[in-house]
């Protein structure tokens, strides 16, 4: 059971990973960009390392592919 909760990043936690503001993964996480778990009308959001990581690897690859359009 421990390790399942060292899966989960707080919001903050979250935004420090990806290097953003945690405006921007609460905004991210609302539109559906993140994979996120909600947490009552107060408890913000959860998220899973791995959801993190294949963001990541998607938006890489997606300004992979608009550099090679701008070149």
């Amino acid at each position: 059971m421990a390790t399942e909760r060292r899966d989960w990043l707080a919001t903050q936690e979250a935004a420090d990973y990806l290097q953003v503001h945690v405006n921007t993964v609460r905004r991210w996480a609302r539109e559906g960009a993140i994979p996120a778990a909600k947490l009552g009308n107060r408890g913000g959001f959860r998220f899973r390392h791995d959801d993190l990581d294949r963001f990541l690897e998607s938006r890489r690859r997606g300004s992979g592919e608009g550099a090679e359009l701008i070149d």
